[in-house]
């Protein structure tokens, strides 16, 4: 039996010959019932990594609580602000998602928002995944114990 350190080796590089694996859309998005956590200030690092990297991205602003100067449609401009807590705002933002060429969205949701975005989620995410769209749900927390239970529910 040969060993071998996982150090030593090389990852994969092989391009996917998969169309429809190479069309997937990513959503990462934030999570959070508690202001103030560092959701804005995350997804707003990602989307200036993207940008210096020229790398295609969509920002969504969905976080219609913040409208102070530190919010991602303001520190971004032409960010669409959408509303996903209505009865369509989610469905609209997959349509948003479906209509750009992107294939990474980074989603800032505001705080509270979760509760609402994981029924839907739990709803639809078999018709979504279909259309190739696959999530990363980033929740942050802090020493504040609060972030902490707002996330673990």
């Amino acid at each position: 039996m040969t060993r071998v350190n996982p150090s030593k080796i090389k990852p994969s590089m092989e391009k996917t010959t998969d169309r429809k694996q190479a069309d997937r859309k990513q959503i990462i998005f934030t999570e959070g019932a508690k202001g103030g956590g560092g959701k804005t200030t995350l997804l707003s690092s990602l989307a200036d990594f993207f940008l210096a990297e020229n790398i295609p991205v969509k920002l969504v602003d969905a976080d219609i609580d913040n409208k102070s100067r530190g919010s991602l449609s303001h520190l971004f401009k032409g960010t669409p602000k959408i509303d996903i807590r209505t009865d369509h705002g989610l469905d609209q933002f997959i349509g948003m998602v479906l209509d750009d060429s992107a294939q990474t969205v980074l989603a800032d949701l505001g705080a509270g928002s979760s509760k609402e975005t994981w029924a839907w989620f739990e709803q639809m995410h078999d018709s979504v995944s279909e259309e190739g769209i696959r999530f990363l749900a980033v929740g942050l927390v802090t020493n504040d114990s609060s972030t902490t239970s707002a996330i673990l529910g």
